[in-house]
């Protein structure tokens, strides 16, 4: 006896329902995300004062509104998420009950990257390849309307005024107090990189290191999508990351991105999962680095900074592995591991960083390519800084991430790719 005729799967129009379903929403979210903050600036400087309030509630809403698409577009591989989200409350409320520090910086730290990556498995390639497009379009405007005008730029945006109403930063913070351009829009020595002697540009970031943190994670989606890209594409993406490493004279973005084109071009040579030791091997070499060559703490070049880094771990105690004290928070704004530790714990950094690692399939070349060079870049820029953290550029960073996280198979993405008369 014949049933009701069986369900039978039809790639294409599985495709078709999938990339229909991939709303515009989440890559509006991201843009959002990623260029809130000038926009603010725009109003600080020609129509009202913004305090930290107000920054604080525009990444409230669009943290909110992100969450309120992800149930509506709720996965059961999503619950692992959840999970790792609610692991980070309670450590955050075991910490505030020791250290009496009630700050829910450390928490949104981690929920942000929690956030995207989840937005992100709510969409597809083609969504995450469109928002990366038109954040260089921007990007690219702003390089070069700050390039050609920089007394325009720094009236416009007033990048001192705004930081300084929204985060507390004080006019003596500024090595230039002529300028209204952000502290470290110029250093005391000469650029790292040549670019008409002009200063370290910030185009829609307002701040060079966010600039050359975006460039670096362009890189990494840059080099997985290449073969997805169209020649427009390509040209775009190509030129904005010339544009952007020579504007933000990014030591560290110059330095990260040799090493991960050469992990992508050698590939096949990566284990699975390598990326597990990125964060373990980068800072033993960082330590041994600094013992090896003798590099001294205090200077603001790249040997220093990675001294910095070093000689803190020397001073770290029991109880600040356990993320329990805040003896040393406040130096470790130019160390990114260690405020890590301070904050989520050694335990919870593993975590976190197992998580991560363990959940991102290497099915796919995309796949393993943005995987392995993203946790990289981490696992540099992490001795630096943890600048990493700032939504402007988390919001882009880990929505791919999750578009690659939760990607169709190999075969199915090459259907997707292939015209329409091919399938």
């Amino acid at each position: 006896m014949i049933g009701p005729a069986a369900h039978t799967f039809d790639p294409e129009q599985s495709i078709a329902e999938s990339d229909d379903q991939a709303g515009i929403l989440p890559m509006l979210l991201v843009v959002a995300a990623t260029l809130f903050n000038a926009g603010l600036a725009l109003v600080n400087a020609n129509v009202t004062a913004m305090s930290g309030n107000t920054v604080i509630l525009c990444e409230v809403l669009i943290v909110i509104a992100s969450h309120l698409y992800i149930m509506r577009h709720f996965q059961a591989r999503m619950v692992n998420w959840y999970f790792l989200a609610l692991g980070i409350a309670i450590f955050a409320v075991l910490r505030i009950s020791v250290t009496e520090n009630v700050d829910a910086k450390y928490f949104r730290d981690i929920f942000l990257i929690v956030t995207f990556i989840l937005l992100g498995m709510t969409s597809n390639d083609r969504r995450a390849i469109q928002a990366m497009a038109i954040l260089q379009v921007a990007v690219i405007a702003g390089i070069l309307y700050e390039a050609t005008c920089v007394e325009c730029f720094g009236s416009m945006f007033a990048v001192k005024d705004f930081y300084m109403n929204t985060r507390g930063i004080g006019e003596e913070e500024f090595t230039n107090l002529s300028s209204d351009l952000y502290v470290s829009a110029t250093r005391p020595e000469a650029r790292f990189l040549p670019f008409f002697d002009l200063h370290r540009l910030s185009s829609v970031f307002l701040e060079p290191v966010s600039l050359g943190n975006f460039m670096v994670a362009t890189l990494c989606m840059t080099l997985a999508y290449w073969s997805r890209l169209g020649l427009a594409l390509k040209a775009l993406f190509v030129s904005s990351l010339v544009l952007m490493l020579f504007a933000s004279d990014g030591r560290l973005a110059a330095l990260a991105s040799i090493a991960i084109i050469i992990i992508s071009i050698g590939h096949r040579l990566m284990p699975r999962h390598a990326a597990l030791l990125f964060v373990l091997g980068v800072t033993a070499l960082a330590i041994t680095a600094t013992w090896a060559f003798g590099w001294q703490s205090g200077v603001d070049d790249l040997d220093g900074r990675i001294a910095y880094t070093a000689e803190l771990f020397s001073k770290l105690t029991l109880i600040d592995y356990a993320g329990l004290s805040d003896l040393h928070l406040a130096e470790s704004v130019d160390a990114g591991v260690v405020y890590l530790i301070l904050t989520q714990s050694l335990l919870g950094l593993i975590a976190l960083w197992t998580a991560i690692t363990l959940s991102a399939r290497e099915e796919r070349l995309d796949q393993k390519i943005y995987k392995n060079g993203l946790l990289l870049y981490l696992s540099l820029t992490m001795m630096v800084s943890y600048s990493f953290l700032s939504i402007k550029t988390a919001a882009p960073v880990w929505f791919v991430f999750g578009v690659l996280l939760n990607a169709a198979p190999e075969s199915v993405a090459n259907l997707r790719n292939a015209p329409r008369r091919q399938r």
